[in-house]
């Protein structure tokens, strides 16, 4: 049922054939039928204004009551609203009593601008007649001629429309809404026309309190009453649509309807698609007979309708010789236009620029790119409309492309596309094209070529001009830019860690990337683009174009396109694309603002056509008029506007206005202007108009960049008033940057990607910053290798260490321009010569604050020393000792027979060959120089090595490399112990046999003495191992 209702709100003749045919059939309905009566009454506040306004002769309001205002039994219930009741405060109504009221339907939540009236089209008039105000404070009732049937869905607007001459004081109860819900136009010479009221002279943020009686609609049980078809007209043009709605039909809940059609053609009655609901609208092609079928759906018992015919007229079918062309300065181009069928009339619009309006044939000469509209008007009062757009060849308009449209890496061909829309130049010339670098050196001559290829050879945008001209006129065309992206890259800027900053910094700003990801692409060419996309007010695909509002004064219309849940970029950036048509005025700067066109974009915007857009947070303005003192005409950014949708909230100077431009000639009175906007991965929005920049850079709030954009709307809307433009959209594509960052150890590959471009608590170590398109590996590129340094002041005075007595050495803090405590003293250099011995510690303090702290331990050593030399005698061996040696390192010997020995211990053995005195020293040796110690001993007795005292001793071979063999005579056993030149023990052998081998593979090459002792006698054999 709720279809059925919005057929009616639609349709005034409609609703009030249904209203009738319901009202006839409620009968006896209405003596049982439930009675509900809400109540919209909050508080005592008074006003004068709305419904009337008695101080005038003549008033005319609409106010709103939201759905959600009524009572809960009757929300969502399909019932006839009976009676209407207003509070009166205070007063009469003796010159003020002529009331006509109308009910209807509607989408709207509250008035946007002074222009933003309820079309009357979409009300049913419910009374006509006088009132007389009851006492104060009591409520005035009105019962309705015409119950109006609510589906309990839809907010309903009540209008009131007085017509008595004369003056009445009489106060309202009111009850505040917030947004404005009420408007009112007032006069005493005027006598306002419902049909076509002029602008409201005020709108209020409140409505008057008021009752309203519900009969609650019973469900149906038995057969429908037989109903009658009704068509709003009974012959009519082609394509355009026809109301067809009931009469007669049951009061009831639970009925189906199907509407059906025969063309006469053969297969009989066919079902409409659509035509489910008491009131339908369709268009028609050919001449049918329509009927409709009431079914109670409980029962499946139905009513059919008698037939209706309703008789279809064919539209002209035009064509025109010239769809596209441009023309050179001083020359024009020649439109004809035909029909298949003889019309009787073209009207060609707008008429600028041609030296006829009303031809078949018109000359062009526009000075800007126009499309113009020709009517075809033929006998059966059927039209239809074909276009021709005619530009100067200075005016075409030119865009440009790349491919492959993806680059990851430089080193392979791209090719730039140039393309100018015409394509056609009048007279037979063509179209010739240059390519330019961005320094302005020529990269291709003028040719008939429009394409240039070239080879990128690193990561970089380039960019590239192009210039477009006839070779037939010498016509200025001025070049454009295009931006080819190839790779990555971005600056990168570092924090170092300090104590300030625990954990550095690393963020990338004016990155680039190869390509972006489509958020959301439509031509808006047909209806079937419309998939999702709500429209309200009189937005319509008309003519290739999604028309938001056409040329005539007083009309809104807006479009929702839902979040298809594509995440935006970094800092939510995004692109966006589309060709903005504000044209065909009926009066420039008209007497009467409004006219403009709005993008908005957020979590709260409404379906209701504003020339300022709708929600809080952003959006783009084309404004193509002033609307006040403070509100002039341009193009603004905004950012959380939170004054409402009304045309005055939007200033160039409000806090919320981000950017204002003066700038209406790039975009007003012209047709399909390519709009290119974008919120860069900085945050930073810039704006072209057929490639001509209007501003760049324009920072976005914080609260922009952070936002949740997951559950917002793009929404385009649009109204009219003095100018009545119309305004459009086509085209329209909006994409988001797919680039993804990574910061990872060096040398290590990134396998986790995300949007970040800050880093923060990087820990000192050297680093790569990578960048993907999409966290794609396979389209990625490591931009840069940062080291993140601790910066913390790093003190090193180096190792702990020992100084010779006497010397000093110089301790550096490093780390200049701090300030410096050295302890236990007073200075605070950077420098310290330190001459003794202890523990040195220094703190070191940077201009930022940050403190670093060094230490070393120096150690001061003197020159070594001894007392003596202790000897023992166990000749032919000796054995000396250093007695109390102080800080050596090293000791040599010089036993006083030309052996002398290095690298020894403070004890050694020596045996001596010959006897005699001889001098012994030691040098006792450490970095801090050297001391020698001497002693005197007298040698008795030698160890020789040429005679054997055992008798019979032999050892053999020798000198010897591997094996030595030491032979005793017969049985005799004895002891052998090696000594080497500093009377080390080399090996011992308790107890030998008559012949013992040993091995000296391991000894060092040298001189070694064997001692051989039985229980007698003592040999001592020299050596030589080899």
């Amino acid at each position: 049922m709720k279809k059925l209702t919005t057929f009616n709100f639609l349709n005034r003749k409609a609703s009030k054939n249904l209203a009738l045919g319901i009202l006839m059939s409620m009968g006896s309905l209405l003596s049982f039928a439930q009675t509900i009566t809400t109540t919209v009454a909050t508080g005592t506040t008074t006003q004068g204004n709305v419904p009337i306004y008695g101080y005038f002769g003549y008033t005319y309001s609409q106010q709103i009551y939201l759905a959600t205002d009524f009572d809960a039994a009757v929300v969502g219930q399909l019932n006839a609203i009976t009676k209407i009741r207003f509070f009166n405060a205070s007063g009469s109504l003796t010159n003020a009593n002529s009331w006509t009221v109308f009910l209807g339907a509607t989408s709207q939540t509250s008035f946007t601008s002074t222009t933003n009236w309820v079309p009357l089209a979409s009300m049913t008039q419910v009374y006509s007649g006088s009132l007389t105000a009851p006492a104060a404070n009591t409520w005035m009732e009105i019962t309705l001629q015409t119950p109006f049937i609510w589906d309990g869905v839809s907010n309903i607007v009540v209008a009131v429309d007085e017509n008595t001459t004369g003056y009445s004081t009489i106060n309202w109860r009111s009850q505040s809404t917030g947004a404005d819900r009420s408007m009112y136009y007032y006069s005493d010479s005027n006598n306002p026309n419902p049909a076509s009221p002029p602008t409201g002279l005020g709108r209020f943020n409140y409505v008057p309190q008021a009752q309203f009686v519900h009969e609650i609609a019973p469900a149906c049980s038995a057969t429908p009453t037989h109903a009658t078809a009704v068509s709003s007209v009974s012959t009519v043009c082609e394509n355009i649509p026809v109301n067809l709605s009931l009469t007669g039909t049951t009061f009831a809940t639970g009925l189906g309807y199907q509407w059906q059609y025969n063309d006469g053609s053969g297969p009989g009655w066919v079902n409409f698609p659509t035509g489910t609901t008491a009131a339908f609208s369709t268009p028609l092609t050919q001449t049918v007979n329509v009927r409709a079928i009431t079914t109670c759906i409980a029962t499946s018992a139905a009513d059919t309708t008698d037939d209706i015919t309703i008789t279809v007229n064919a539209a002209p079918v035009l064509t025109v010789n010239t769809p596209q062309s441009a023309y050179c300065a001083g020359g024009n181009v020649q439109l004809i236009v035909a029909d298949v069928a003889p019309t009787t009339t073209y009207t060609w619009l707008p008429a600028t620029g041609l030296n006829v309006a009303n031809n078949d044939t018109v000359l062009a000469n526009p000075t800007n790119a126009t499309t113009y509209t020709v009517t075809g008007l033929n006998a059966a009062g059927c039209s239809s409309t074909a276009t021709a757009l005619v530009t100067p060849v200075s005016k075409a308009t030119r865009t440009a492309s790349y491919s492959p449209n993806t680059i990851c890496a430089p080193g392979s061909p791209v090719t730039i596309t140039a393309a100018v829309t015409p394509t056609l130049i009048n007279g037979g010339s063509t179209w010739e094209y240059r390519f330019l670098a961005s320094n302005g050196s020529e990269l291709q001559t003028w040719n008939s070529s429009n394409t240039y290829n070239f080879i990128p050879t690193a990561d970089s945008i380039y960019k590239i001009y192009y210039q477009v001209r006839s070779n037939g006129c010498p016509d200025y065309v001025d070049s454009l830019p295009i931006s080819v992206i190839v790779g990555f890259g971005a600056d990168v800027a570092v924090v170092n860690y300090d104590c300030n900053n625990l954990g550095g910094t690393v963020s990338l700003s004016n990155t680039f990337d190869p390509t972006g990801i489509s958020v959301y692409s439509n031509p808006f060419a047909s209806s079937a683009n419309l998939t999702n996309v709500a429209l309200s007010g009189n937005a319509a695909i008309t003519a290739g174009r999604l028309v938001l509002t056409p040329s005539a004064t007083g009309n809104t219309g807006s479009a929702i396109i839902p979040n298809t849940g594509v995440s935006l970029g970094v800092n939510n950036s995004f692109s966006m694309k589309f060709k903005l048509t504000a044209d065909l005025p009926i009066n420039t700067n008209g007497t009467g603002g409004a006219d403009g066109l709005t993008y908005s974009f957020g979590d709260d915007v409404v379906n209701t056509g504003n020339q300022n857009g709708s929600g809080s947070k952003f959006r783009l303005i084309f404004d193509a008029c002033d609307n006040s003192s403070i509100n002039m005409a341009g193009i603004y950014i905004v950012y959380g506007n939170t004054g409402g949708v009304s045309s005055t909230s939007v200033t160039p100077t409000a806090p919320s206005t981000l950017f204002y431009s003066n700038n209406l000639t790039g975009w007003k009175l012209k047709t399909d202007v390519l709009v290119e906007f974008k919120i860069d991965n900085a945050g930073k929005a810039s704006l072209l108009l057929d490639g001509v920049s209007i501003f760049s850079n324009i920072q976005m709030p914080a609260a922009y960049m952070t936002a949740n954009t997951s559950t917002w709307k793009h929404a385009f809307s649009a109204t009219t008033g003095g100018d009545a433009l119309r305004q459009a959209i086509t085209d329209l594509s909006i994409f988001t940057g797919s680039a993804k960052f990574a910061l990872v150890p060096t040398t290590v590959a990134p396998t986790v990607w995300g949007n970040n471009l800050v880093y923060t608590g990087v820990q000192p170590g050297t680093y790569d910053v990578w960048m993907s398109n999409d966290g794609n590996a396979s389209c990625a590129k490591m931009i840069e290798t940062i080291e993140m340094v601790n910066t913390n002041p790093l003190v090193l005075l180096g190792n702990d260490t020992t100084i010779c007595e006497g010397e000093s050495i110089t301790l550096d803090a490093g780390n200049a321009g701090s300030t410096y405590v050295w302890s236990n003293s007073q200075v605070t250099t950077q420098t310290r010569v330190i001459s003794q011995e202890g523990p040195y510690v220094v703190n070191v303090t940077a201009a930022n604050g940050c403190v670093g702290v060094g230490s070393i331990n120096i150690d001061v050593m003197d020159a070594p020393s001894a007392s003596t030399i202790f000897v023992q005698n166990n000749m032919p061996t000796y054995t000396f000792t250093v007695l109390n040696p102080q800080n050596t390192n090293q000791y040599s010997w010089d036993f006083g027979d030309g052996t002398t020995v290095t690298n020894t211990p403070g004890t050694v053995s020596h045996t001596y060959l010959t006897a005699g005195p001889r001098q012994v020293s030691v040098t006792l040796t450490n970095e801090c120089g050297t001391e020698t110690v001497v002693t005197t001993i007298v040698v008795t007795s030698t160890a020789s090595v040429g005679e054997n005292t055992i008798e019979g001793l032999s050892v053999y071979p020798n000198p010897a490399t591997d094996m030595v063999t030491i032979a005793l005579p017969n049985t005799m056993e004895a002891s052998v112990k090696v000594f080497d030149l500093k009377g080390g023990l080399i090996q011992s052998l308790e107890t030998t046999g008559a012949q013992t081998e040993i091995s000296v593979s391991n000894w060092n090459k040298g001189v070694y003495f064997l001692h051989v002792q039985n229980d007698t006698k003592l040999s001592i054999v020299k050596l030589v191992i080899q």
